[in-house]
């Protein structure tokens, strides 16, 4: 009797639960429809493409998912990896997931936020949408529908804890721990959602909001300590090796030694490229950003001198802000001041509300000019997302062309030989098309498959699989080292001869060798002894 009260009860709730869904679905349609319209605007020529972007090539060749995840400190992103999408070098379904959970994340924030206006709903949720730099993520196919579900993972902590009290709260737990999980990027999204809402609550409030700071740092705490005692777990248990990707990025010393360095660098190459609209972040000239943010920043300015704050509450508001401003970037203090705009997942929602918050308490006519600006932000975000993609694609297409030119010459360097079987390939230098204004190169938008990492034999080889010729394997150090001096008697691409057989091995002379092609031929005793050359390895 009382299991089936039980089950009763659920049902009860289940079915109350689907009617509140549905009543707001109903009331929100509109502003779901106008989101997904931005979203199609901004996304709708990669959805429909399948554009490779750098490490597609080696996914590709995964029947299933990939442990990869697990070594890079990803169990989150392994598990969707295994039970939503095993395969993910394909067009329209990695990226349709994504912005599926990205619209519904941006409506958790709004609702976490507070925000009622319809007018404002749309604004904040259109640039949380279609802000640029998640284009650097969208991109990737592999990676893509995982940024979505972690969106929306980070938006529901949100949503929990500003829904609910007391013991409640800490259900929050649970989908930050799994965002993290997904990509370690999303604690800055965590921390800049959270300190949103803060900074909203305290311009509300006279004093400061002590207990919700401890409450949502000891969150954060606690989800990243579970985050990292299952990745722990699961590298003591065996699993999968331990890898140094993520330790790689990390230099807690160099931080140490040149704290002044970094934030130099920090200064200089992210934040202020970044909210001033550099056309080398957005591929196209964003200033019409940095007037919004100006405009956001003196609509809360006049807002708070109206509301008479106290010197406290200012100098709390002011702090809070900051440390708002700099979180995307907080991973930079970690990796010399250098970061990736991959890297940079939280900064749609710092801009967001940013905006938010500057037409908090605003009059009628300062929201109607906030809203013109940002309309025609978000017009200029869907140019540089297309600009970007179209980069790609075209970047895509020109390697297919030279592909098959390599290949076509392969095969004629084999009759040459008179060689049937080629098992191995060594690259020569690498090909590096240089930027238009039709194909910028920013990291890898417009970038060559056969530039990445200055000529990595193993990836071309991969592209040219792809490409329909034969899989062929990179060949040991020992046997490249042997190999200098007849690659330095050959002309280089697209010259005649710049391809050659020897033995089972095709040489590719795309151009002098790299650095990074050096260092890896002189990192063993045995190498540099088979070479001809002794002076190859002098810097």
């Amino acid at each position: 009797m009382i299991q089936k009260d039980g089950l009763a009860t659920l049902a009860r709730r289940f079915d109350t639960s689907l009617a509140n869904v549905h009543e707001y679905l109903k009331e929100n349609a509109n502003l779901i429809f106008a989101l997904a319209a931005v979203a199609l605007c901004a996304y709708g020529f990669e959805l429909f493409q399948l554009n490779l972007t750098v490490d597609e090539e080696l996914h590709a060749e995964y029947l299933g998912p990939t442990l990869g995840w697990v070594s890079q400190g990803r169990w989150g992103m392994y598990l969707l990896n295994k039970f939503i999408l095993p395969y993910t070098v394909i067009p329209f379904t990695p990226l349709f997931i994504a912005l599926i959970f990205h619209i519904a994340a941006v409506l958790l924030m709004l609702e976490g936020w507070k925000i009622t206006s319809k007018l404002e709903r749309f604004i904040v949720g259109a640039i949380c949408v279609a802000f640029p730099t998640m284009a650097y993520m969208y991109t990737f196919s592999t990676i893509s529908y995982g940024i979505g579900i972690g969106l929306f993972c980070s938006a529901l902590s949100l949503f929990f804890y500003a829904r609910n009290s007391g013991w409640k709260r800490y259900l929050t737990i649970l989908p930050a721990s799994f965002a993290i999980a997904i990509y370690q990027g999303f604690l800055p999204v965590l921390a800049a959602l959270f300190l949103v809402y803060m900074i909203r609550t305290q311009i509300h409030s006279e004093k400061p909001i002590l207990f919700d700071i401890i409450a949502i740092a000891s969150i954060l705490i606690i989800s990243l300590f579970i985050y990292y005692a299952i990745q722990n777990l699961i590298f003591i248990i065996g699993v999968v090796p331990e890898l140094a990707y993520v330790s790689d990025f990390i230099d807690v010393g160099f931080l140490q030694r040149y704290f002044s360095t970094v934030l130099r660098r920090i200064w200089s190459y992210a934040f202020l490229p970044v909210y001033l609209g550099d056309e080398g972040i957005y591929s196209i000239n964003l200033r019409s950003l940095a007037f919004l943010l100006f405009v956001s920043f003196l609509g809360l300015f006049i807002h708070l001198v109206k509301s008479r704050r106290s010197l406290t509450n200012w100098l709390f508001v002011i702090s809070l802000l900051l440390l708002l401003s700099i979180s995307p970037f907080l991973s930079g203090f970690l990796m010399q001041g250098y970061m990736s705009l991959r890297f940079l997942v939280a900064l749609p929602v710092v801009i967001s509300g940013i905006v938010m918050l500057g037409m908090l308490g605003s009059s009628r006519s300062f929201k109607l000019v906030t809203a013109l600006l940002a309309t025609y932000c978000i017009f200029q975000f869907v140019t540089s997302t297309n600009h970007l993609f179209a980069s790609s694609h075209l970047a895509f297409e020109a390697d297919r062309i030279l592909a098959t030119r390599l290949i076509t010459r392969i095969e004629d360097a084999q009759g040459e030989a008179n060689t049937q079987e080629v098992r191995y390939i060594e690259i020569i230098g690498y090909y590096s098309r240089p930027a238009t204004n039709l194909i910028p190169k920013i990291e890898t938008f417009g970038a060559s498959f056969f530039e990445v990492g200055q000529g990595i034999p193993g990836r071309i080889a991969s592209f040219l699989g792809i490409a329909g010729f034969e899989r062929l394997q990179e060949v040991s150090v020992d046997r490249r080292a042997e190999l200098v001096a007849i690659a330095d008697s050959m002309p280089t691409w697209p010259d005649k001869g710049s391809i050659k057989v020897v033995e089972d091995i095709v040489l590719i002379k795309l151009g002098l060798y790299s650095d990074a092609q050096k260092m890896l031929i002189c990192s063993s005793k045995q190498s540099r002894s088979h070479l001809y050359d002794k002076s190859f390895c002098r810097p």
